[in-house]
């Protein structure tokens, strides 16, 4: 039946064909570039998009390089397709419903495709082409390209096979225009909390984490059905290959196999470490004339250990008044905090500088624990959820207590040398009132 049919596409686009034979499992019809040509761009395909799903009815062609591959049951109803085989810069998702399509379109494969009649949308930022898909509830969207349609649509050329150059690039220079399109991430290892888990959960869709020295991370989107499912990810760091999509507003990287994942023996030389009892609160501030015009509170975090610390998945929790769960949590994700170095986190950054002269690391809000107005209890925990330093007594109100700070401040002895998971009011000078800026010495353990 599939020998039947492409004898008939060819009669009717009346063109000349060859046929190439690496092996059985290979065997393809081919089309020569006197048959099929393109006439325009894949950038003005996407120019001619309106914001809406739309039916293609111009008689156009693009031609690219096939870079992804379903052999390793990753990747499954899509063929991504970019322009070039070096340097692309735009690359479509190509919806298919073509089981095992690594025969027909081999990775490298130049195509040809016939855009008259399918579909075109953009989703999450990346532009889709295909069939069209009516759910149950009424919507439409980009669908499968049926079987018997894909011939009518995509041609193989007869050029040999090439090998697809993915661009070089890092976690935060990925941008749009490399969607559908082949990229390698070099120096990056699996995040702490992904390591020691499997590729993906049986049967799931699972994500999993990839980071790279500078706190920097990108999703690993992985199947249940891969082949690799049960494969554990792989320690050390290196780099990975991969097919670059989108999902929201969120970057995730498909790989085709283990081919994919080169890493080696050894976890990258970042220059920090994840886990440390020598990041501690070291102030916290609620001056006697804050107001909520000026909003001059903050809370400072200070690493008192020799080596830098990767605060990534790090969690500064506030437990508000005598409220025994916290009611909010600051993500310090992003931060690395040098050794014998502070880090101040604003309630109100604009303020804060207003108030300091200078920039605050980052904003909390009034809510957080850098807006407490000195009853409240605050707790530090790491990525493992371990609690690394704790002020107060979540579930107490620290009013007129030993950690009722407010119109003043909560300062850390200088004696103390790492975190302690229980308050003791041994480590701490409480003095009431203060003044900001004059009493206070934010970013500064002196």
């Amino acid at each position: 039946m599939k020998k039947k049919g492409i004898i008939k596409l060819l009669v009717v686009f009346g063109v000349c064909s060859c046929i190439k034979t690496d092996d059985y499992k290979n065997d393809r019809n081919c089309l020569s570039h006197n048959a099929i040509t393109a006439n325009t761009t894949f950038a003005n395909v996407k120019s001619m998009y309106n914001g809406t799903l739309m039916q293609i009815h111009d008689d156009l062609i693009i031609e690219g390089y096939v870079n992804s591959s379903d052999e390793g049951g990753n990747i499954y109803g899509s063929l991504y397709i970019q322009e070039s085989v070096k340097g692309p810069t735009e690359g479509f998702e190509v919806n298919i419903d073509l089981q095992d399509c690594y025969l027909f379109y081999p990775l490298g494969q130049k195509v040809a495709i016939q855009l008259k009649n399918l579909y075109l949308d953009k989703v999450h930022g990346v532009f889709k082409l295909g069939g069209i898909y009516k759910s149950p509830y009424g919507t439409v969207s980009v669908g499968r390209l049926p079987r018997a349609m894909i011939v009518a649509h995509i041609f193989n050329y007869c050029d040999d096979v090439s090998g697809i150059e993915p661009v070089k690039t890092t976690i935060p220079d990925i941008d749009e225009s490399m969607l559908s399109t082949l990229i390698v991430l070099d120096s990056i290892q699996v995040a702490d909390e992904s390591q020691g888990l499997p590729y993906a959960e049986e049967k799931e869709t699972t994500e999993r984490i990839l980071m790279d020295c500078d706190g920097n991370t990108i999703t690993m989107r992985n199947s249940g059905y891969a082949n690799f499912q049960p494969e554990y990810l792989p320690e050390g760091g290196g780099s990975v290959t991969a097919v670059l999509s989108k999902y929201r507003d969120e970057y995730q990287l498909y790989i085709r196999d283990l081919f994919d994942v080169d890493f080696k023996g050894d976890y990258l030389d970042c220059g920090y470490v994840n886990e440390s009892d020598q990041v501690i609160i070291s102030e916290i501030a609620d001056p006697e004339n804050n107001s909520s015009d000026m909003n001059g509170r903050f809370i400072e975090l200070s690493n008192i250990g020799d080596e830098n610390v990767n605060l990534e998945g790090w969690e500064l929790r506030r437990y508000t008044n005598s409220n025994p769960d916290y009611s909010s949590v600051i993500d310090l994700s992003g931060i690395i905090i040098e050794s014998q170095s502070s880090i101040v986190i604003a309630a109100d950054e604009v303020d804060f500088e207003s108030v300091f002269g200078f920039l605050a690391d980052m904003e909390g809000g009034s809510g957080s624990a850098a807006g407490s107005n000195g009853d409240d209890n605050m707790v530090l925990v790491d990525l493992a959820g371990t609690k690394v330093d704790v002020f107060g007594i979540p579930g107490e109100d620290g009013s007129d207590t030993s950690h009722d700070f407010e119109n003043g401040k909560a300062f850390r002895r200088l004696s103390v040398r790492k975190g302690n998971s229980v308050y003791d009011p041994a480590e701490w000078i409480i003095t009431t009132p203060q003044t900001a800026p004059f009493d206070f010495n934010p970013r500064s353990r002196d």
